[in-house]
């Protein structure tokens, strides 16, 4: 079994440290962490074993994702913190999925109250920006909700498909940079 060694740091971010890999420049480890943010980075704590939840889950959702033949570059878990994936760009988006109101949520809706339960699992997206600041361009927030329907998505069956940030239907079809440019310039608005 070949051992993979952490290099240098490539990028640190809030949930995780993305190293080099020695010895295979096409690859690199991203190692979890034990911290936890809210509200932009306003809030912070640290959770014991947190590192661990987070990256089994991580881990567990990419091989389904590989099993159900979609490309990813998840590579294997070295341990309980820390998993091999192909070197790559991210793309620059953020899902999230509620199953009560909180944070964020709160500010867009704010005539629901704290802990409000979904019926069902609401899946939301944002654009993942740093400084203010996407392609150059500023932003009034870090992290900007994409709503699609502002941006002239239709609701249909077969495309991405947004009421008030709940995904009805999920499907193969992605959003295109310019197109995530304009769901963020609708949703500043």
């Amino acid at each position: 079994m070949t051992t993979y060694a952490r290099g240098d740091i490539l990028n640190e971010g809030k949930t995780k440290i993305v190293f080099a890999s020695i010895g295979d420049p096409g690859l690199c480890i991203l190692e979890g962490k034990d911290d936890i943010t809210a509200g932009d980075g306003a809030k912070h704590d640290v959770i014991a074993g947190k590192a661990e939840l987070a990256t089994r889950t991580t881990a567990n959702v990419f091989r389904l994702l590989a099993a159900s033949g979609v490309p990813v570059a998840f590579h294997q878990q070295l341990d309980a913190v820390r998993f091999l994936a192909k070197k790559c760009a991210m793309l620059p988006y953020e899902v999230v999925v509620r199953r009560e109101a909180h944070g964020s949520y709160l500010k867009r809706y704010p005539h629901l109250k704290k802990g409000h339960t979904f019926p069902r699992l609401l899946v939301e997206f944002f654009l993942k920006t740093k400084d203010k600041v996407w392609e150059g361009r500023p932003l009034p927030k870090d992290d900007p909700y994409i709503d699609f329907e502002a941006a002239g998505f239709p609701r249909t069956s077969t495309g991405p498909t947004c009421r008030c940030g709940r995904m009805e239907r999920t499907s193969s079809p992605s959003m295109s940079s310019r197109d995530a440019r304009t769901a963020v310039s609708s949703s500043r608005q």
